[in-house]
């Protein structure tokens, strides 16, 4: 539900308000992850005994229980409801014909409340006792800005707009929750814990964060034709310790109008050309309240034959932290051709992120596994293409086309500890900051290799990695990089189509050129759960795709290198037809407008992987699930009154 007032007080004054509330509900008899249990599920056993009843555990594996024993059992209940409401208002003031003062200020009011439970014999539970949480969450965040702008044009030819700004933003969140297990009666499910015997947890939490800010912009205008912009901003954070609570951000931008100069006003080829540099520097904020100050933990500890508690140190603090900053250079270039039937853009930058905020792994022996840092530098370099095209224009039928283009280059500049590579962290100089680092499968031992794999320890049918270092031994210092989850470029193509009444529209993607690790691809040897139809190896089937199958290991030795693949696809992602009645028959009617429609989402794509095989989906994670690609079919009518 929303609404909008706009009020004129005065000649000079004017104000306004605008209120949006929202309530979602969602609801949940199971968890997402039980598809791709269900596809893991040992076909050795049956999930239903000879009556029709269900059987808990099919196989009898205690970690295999059926799949749908949410459903069957009426055992998971999962209830998210969330309220929020949007408000804003602002006052805008003419000072005088040339300067104008405006205040906006905003709150953001969200209320989150989600309730859990899982019988004795849901999935999860796996017959231990029912178990119970309900978390409340209240969150507000207000904002306030007033700026003041002064705009004047001197003698038609000079445009001078200067702009100052004073902000402020404030968070407010408070939590709190609660987790029971051994409810008397799992039937109350989170209705009534308080009847539980066993309370795993109570806790509450507080967040509050502040940011100051000031800026100031100038810019200038000289015939339309050449327009430069100057900008300054300061903002304060309160999530840094006191010595690096502020950071500061220049930004320059100029600016050629070329069909405004003399010589291409009467172009009939270029009806837009205009060249754009630019210079800034942001800064990104992005920590959680208290972050560099360090935290403690509760603890339990045997007090002379009693339980008692004690506090230990759980996050490292850093009162060194500050923030992070990205300065990019850019220079575009945007063109229109043939009166318009031809508009688009370009553009190039150089990007250079300093002082990055990233979590650093640590050595246990330091009593923390982590900390987060300011660890270094990183480059990105990049082009974008944008286009949009009339291709046919006629009366009855038309054709338009909209293309983006878009390919970046990252890598690590500079770490914490200068030029050296990272290895506990996986982070490399002169490579992306997420790759894969591992050993590089070359095939399967093979039988006539029977006694170079004695020499690694290895037997036929086991995974041959490459030795890198040569010293008849596998280990840590033959892994490599693998490659890396950044694509070598990303394509979008929209097309639209009219004739007559008629309207089709599609729209293409493409990711191409990055790798990714697909878990599914690596399974546990042992027959607990059911695999994929993968070519596996035999001594019948001396194939190099994947190693043998063994019942005595849960999982192959360097397993995890026979998981990665050239993730490139094409993606079909939205195709549709409409039709809209003509005004000839909606005159016969109380409608001013009718449109009837069918349209489908994932209808097609074609990967490298393998996967295709299965029909799963090809944009995958690092954890991605068994997860088949869905295709969607949506048919319905717009009308207007």
């Amino acid at each position: 539900m929303s609404s909008k007032f706009n009020f004129t007080l005065s000649s000079k004054v004017t104000a306004g308000t605008s209120i949006l509330f929202s309530h979602n509900v969602m609801k949940a008899k199971t968890d997402d992850a039980r598809l791709d249990a269900a596809v893991r599920t040992s076909p050795l056993g049956s999930p239903y005994n000879e009556d029709g009843s269900p059987r808990y555990l099919p196989t009898g594996d205690g970690f295999s229980p059926h799949p749908l024993a949410d459903y069957e059992w009426d055992s998971f209940r999962w209830d998210n409801k969330r309220w929020a409401a949007y408000i804003t208002t602002f006052v805008d003031v003419k000072i005088l014909p040339e300067m104008n003062y405006r205040v906006n200020l905003g709150t953001d009011i969200k209320l989150h409340n989600v309730k859990s439970s899982q019988g004795e014999f849901s999935y999860d539970r796996r017959g231990g006792p029912p178990i119970a949480g309900i978390n409340h969450s209240v969150a507000n965040q207000n904002l306030y800005e007033s700026i003041l702008t002064y705009d004047k044009t001197f003698n038609n030819n000079h445009q001078l707009t200067v702009t100052a700004i004073h902000g402020l933003q404030t968070s407010r969140e408070e939590t709190a929750s609660a987790n029971v297990s051994q409810l008397p009666y799992e039937t109350s499910r989170y209705h009534n814990i308080g009847s539980a015997e066993t309370i795993n947890s109570v806790g509450s939490n507080l967040n509050e964060w502040n940011l100051l800010s000031y800026a100031a912009r100038v810019f200038y205008g000289y015939q339309s034709k050449y327009l430069m912009t100057l900008s300054f901003r300061a903002d304060g954070a309160s999530q840094f310790s006191p010595d690096h609570k502020w950071g500061y951000f220049p930004s320059a931008a100029l600016a050629w109008n070329i069909t405004e100069e003399n010589f291409l006003n009467n172009s009939d080829f270029l009806s837009n050309l205009k060249l754009r540099i630019s210079y800034g520097v942001s800064g990104n904020q992005g920590i959680a309240p208290y972050q560099t100050q360090g935290s403690l933990s509760r603890t339990t500890y045997a007090w002379d034959e009693s339980p008692a508690y004690g506090y230990r140190s759980s996050t490292l603090a850093n009162p060194d932290l500050k923030w992070e900053s990205t300065e990019t250079y850019n220079i575009g270039l945007d063109f229109g051709l043939f009166g318009g039937r031809i508009n688009g853009n370009l553009e190039m930058y150089n990007t250079n992120t300093f002082d990055l905020i990233m979590l650093r792994l640590l050595p246990i022996n330091t009593g923390y596994n982590e900390v987060l840092e300011n660890v270094g530098s990183t480059n990105n370099k990049g082009f974008e293409l944008g286009l949009n095209t009339r291709n046919i224009d006629k009366p009855n039928f038309s054709w338009n086309s909209d293309l983006s283009f878009y390919l970046n280059r990252e890598k690590i500049v500079e770490l914490f500890n200068g030029q050296e590579d990272d290895i506990g962290n996986q982070w490399f100089i002169g490579h992306p900051i997420h790759v894969y680092y591992d050993f590089n499968k070359v095939g399967i031992w093979q039988l006539d290799e029977a006694a170079e794999a004695a020499e690694y320890n290895r037997e036929p049918g086991q995974i041959k990695v490459q030795d890198l270092d040569g010293n008849g031994a596998v280990n840590d210092a033959d892994r490599m990089i693998i490659g890396t989850r950044q694509p070598k470029f990303v394509v979008n193509l929209a097309n639209s189509f009219t004739y007559k009444n008629w309207d089709l529209a599609f729209t293409a993607y493409a990711r191409w050129g990055n790798t990714i690790y697909i878990g599914h691809l690596n399974p546990a040897s042992g027959k607990r759960y059911n695999h994929l139809a993968l070519d596996y190896w035999t001594p019948n089937n001396p194939t190099n795709a994947h190693p043998r199958p063994d019942d005595d290991v849960q999982g192959s030795l360097q397993g995890s290198s026979q998981a990665y693949r050239d993730g490139s696809f094409i993606r079909l992602r939205q195709l549709s037809l409409g039709y809209t009645l003509p005004e000839s028959f909606l005159n016969r009617t109380f409608l001013t407008n009718a449109r009837i429609y069918l349209s489908g989402e994932n209808l097609l794509y074609w990967t490298k992987s393998e996967m295709r095989e299965f029909n799963m989906e090809p944009e995958w994670s690092a954890n991605a699930a068994l997860m088949p690609a869905v295709r969607t079919f949506v048919t319905g009518i717009n009308v207007s009154f």
